[in-house]
């Protein structure tokens, strides 16, 4: 049971950085483009 929650709880928070890194890309993105960030 706890080894389960632990590689869930892993499980989301890769998931959720994952997600981040994905939108500050996109930021950066954006910033390259027109020289500011939204």
């Amino acid at each position: 049971m706890y080894v389960i929650f632990v590689s869930k709880l892993s499980f989301t928070y890769q998931k959720v950085e994952s997600l981040y890194t994905i939108r500050l890309d996109q930021q950066f993105v954006w910033s390259d483009k027109d020289g500011s960030f939204y």
